[in-house]
């Protein structure tokens, strides 16, 4: 699907294509580490969901820093997913940057309209990130993380390349009057 360059970042972090085997390369930390102790099939459930061409890992010198990309949902949404290490914060800036030349190739090059992701919302390293990769809190999902998690439900938007269906003709098709 996507044709990307591996991309690089003057500190050293690289961008490369995902592959499964990363998910168990990541030093999980709170609250991905409760959540995969809460559901052993974590990792897998991401890994069969993915998207391997809107996929991507970021690595410094073989650690991998962060896993993420999109699952597509229909022809123009994709729901992103992350999964991010304890390192994370040493690199976030390029992370930052770098994810989010990824997303806004995908809105604008790639067909998608709407990428959203659901981020638990007492998480706020998580939801600062979400925001400065774009998206936008829409509303709230309780009950919907691990138990009892409550996420904020974000998107990114973007009418670029959106076709929108013909208008529908209204036409009188109550009774005549002669």
């Amino acid at each position: 699907m996507l044709e990307l360059p591996i991309l690089k970042t003057p500190d050293g972090v690289a961008i490369i294509k995902f592959h499964g085997k990363h998910l168990r390369q990541v030093e999980m930390r709170e609250p991905e580490l409760s959540w995969s102790r809460w559901d052993p099939e974590f990792l897998d459930n991401i890994e069969r969901m993915v998207d391997p061409g809107a996929s991507w890992t970021a690595v410094h010198r073989g650690k991998v820093l962060l896993s993420f990309g999109i699952r597509t949902m229909t022809r123009h949404v994709g729901e992103a997913w992350l999964l991010p290490s304890k390192d994370i914060n040493r690199y976030s800036i390029s992370l930052v940057r770098c994810a989010r030349k990824l997303f806004d190739d995908l809105l604008e090059n790639k067909g998608f309209c709407r990428i959203q992701i659901g981020v638990m919302v007492d998480n706020d390293i998580a939801l600062r990130f979400a925001k400065s990769l774009g998206f936008e809190v829409e509303g709230i999902m309780r009950n919907f993380g691990s138990p009892g998690a409550s996420c904020a439900l974000m998107s990114r938007i973007s009418d670029h390349g959106f076709k929108t269906a013909p208008a529908v003709s209204r036409s009188n098709s109550g009774p005549r009057s002669s």
